[in-house]
């Protein structure tokens, strides 16, 4: 589970700005299901040089985690169900559970998270989650 902080979160603000970068992108990807260049991020986004090369390196993050796919020069979301993006909740001690931000994947219900398993998230913090082999067989 790879954690990006929420606003919420007391984190630094350059993980803040990280967070809402991935949201931004993830927000264009799904707006192009045709894919777009680090280039048309980049343009559609209105970043300067610096912002380019951050971009490229989320851009790539975001590929070896298996939420992007990239086919040529144009990344695309992957859609698969074994990476999903969500927050997560923890009502009790030992009850922490993964919400799909897709409305299809929430459908199928709360997803259990171990504590070790966290990567230092906390409640209320935004991640990207992938659903392990023994979870994928309880999950769908």
């Amino acid at each position: 589970m790879i954690c990006y902080p929420s606003s919420m979160s007391s984190r630094k603000q350059t993980d803040q700005t990280d967070a809402a970068k991935i949201d931004a992108v993830i927000e264009e990807l799904r707006r192009s299901p045709e894919g777009l260049s680090a280039h048309d991020l980049a343009d559609l986004l209105e970043l300067n040089r610096a912002g380019q090369k951050a971009l490229k390196e989320t851009l790539n993050r975001l590929e070896s985690t298996g939420l992007l796919r990239r086919y040529g020069q144009n990344y695309r979301l992957s859609g698969s169900g074994r990476v999903m993006t969500g927050v997560i909740r923890q009502r009790r001690r030992k009850m922490i559970n993964f919400i799909p931000d897709d409305v299809e994947q929430r459908v199928r219900g709360r997803i259990r998270v171990e504590a070790e398993d966290l990567n230092g998230a906390f409640d209320g913090d935004r991640v990207l989650a992938s659903v392990s082999t023994l979870q994928r067989e309880r999950y769908g």
